[in-house]
């Protein structure tokens, strides 16, 4: 025979009463309001709840008894559903905050100078996300990366392909600087230092490549142009020093003109322009005044600098007019007694962004051909 299964006993109305204020911690008072509530009608006073959980009723009304239970379980179904509603509320709190740390992280990347990105090796490979710093650094928008997954390759420098190609593939060193060229959609080179992290799967397989990129060519510049000062610190000996100079200057700055002048030896405020160099080869030398002409501010302030609308704001100097000159930056030559004799500058045809590493490059050629003006006029006096 099989046993005979045991029923459950039903918990007391009283129990039931005490588990609910235990619960909900509400005063007799709070209970007999909401059991009013809950019911439409009054019913037991907070009293009698009292004695009637504590089971000091000796007498119970069947009455009372089945507004009780009755308002216990109406109270116990609306609490459920308060406490659903609360976690509806707080989930959908949690995801609104979800989204909005989404959204300013994602503006964070998105602003960033840096390039960001995400690359996935697997067949086929392709860019899963990468930020809009492409536009100002590579001059192509992140949807043309994603068309093309092979755009990065066509744009490296071919000397640089086999260190992009191996970074792409997972292979070699990762969490280490790598700095490669690359052609900017306008023609001119960019130097981007790159640091890649892998991402691996939990088999441990490579599943994608994180990494962000800068702009480095302005540092790159620099060391050029200071190694280019090492490797010919003395132009002592070369017959035109000058041009030699500055077309050094314009190659490690890549501006389109440079330019070496210095003080006439009688006139005030008038210069001689021993050398020019306008990207393609050197214009003939000549004399002008400063007055109307950013070169004067060189005297005075110690440096030139107008990253654009040069023509508006010298509309006298016929000169920039003519060669279509937009942009100026020049620093004064320094003799031996430490007072201006010359200035060095480089213009160019289009806008020269602030950047701080240029006006360090331009006052190394300065010293440079300082020293070497100096060399001349004393090798002319002996």
């Amino acid at each position: 025979m099989k046993p005979k299964k045991t029923l459950k006993k039903e918990e007391s109305t009283p129990k039931k009463l005490l588990k609910l204020k235990k619960k909900t911690s509400w005063s007799w008072e709070r209970m007999c309001r909401e059991f009013h509530r809950v019911m439409g009608e009054e019913g037991p006073s907070h009293t009698t709840l009292f004695r009637y959980a504590e089971g000091k009723v000796q007498r119970r009304n069947v009455l009372t008894e089945r507004y009780v239970r009755t308002a216990i379980q109406r109270t116990t179904v609306e609490l459920i559903q308060q406490e659903l509603s609360d976690s509806e509320a707080q989930r959908e709190d949690v995801q609104q905050e979800l989204h909005q740390t989404e959204v300013r992280y994602r503006h964070l990347v998105e602003n960033a100078r840096d390039v960001i990105y995400r690359y996935r090796p697997t067949n086929p490979p392709s860019f899963e996300y990468i930020n809009p710093a492409t536009q100002d650094i590579l001059g192509y928008a992140p949807e043309e990366f994603y068309a093309d997954p092979k755009l990065l390759e066509k744009l490296v420098h071919p000397e640089d392909r086999q260190i992009l190609e191996q970074g792409l593939q997972g292979i070699g060193r990762f969490h280490e600087r790598a700095s490669l060229r690359y052609r900017h959609r306008d023609g001119r080179t960019v130097w981007v230092e790159r640091v890649n992290v892998p991402i691996y799967d939990k088999a441990g397989k490579l599943v994608a490549i994180e990494g962000i990129a800068r702009d480095v060519t302005e540092n790159k510049s620099f060391e050029q142009a200071l190694l280019s000062v090492i490797e010919g610190t003395s132009w002592t000996g070369v017959e035109d020093f000058p041009r030699s100079l500055i077309k050094q200057l314009a190659a490690a700055l890549q501006i389109r003109f440079a330019f070496l002048a210095e003080l006439h030896p009688s006139l005030k405020n008038r210069v001689c322009l021993l050398a020019l160099w306008d990207g393609s080869g050197y214009q003939k030398q000549f004399e002008y005044d400063l007055e109307h002409t950013p070169c004067k501010q060189v005297f005075t302030d110690g440096l030139s600098y107008y990253p654009a609308d040069l023509q508006r704001i010298f509309p006298k100097d016929a000169w920039l007019k003519e060669n279509g000159i937009e942009s100026y930056l020049a620093v004064p030559v320094y003799g031996p007694a430490g007072k201006p004799i010359g200035h060095l500058g480089v213009m160019h045809d289009g806008p020269m962004p602030e950047g701080p590493p240029r006006e360090a490059i331009l006052r190394v050629f300065a010293t440079c051909a300082g020293n070497e003006l100096a060399h001349r006029d004393r090798t002319q006096v002996s």
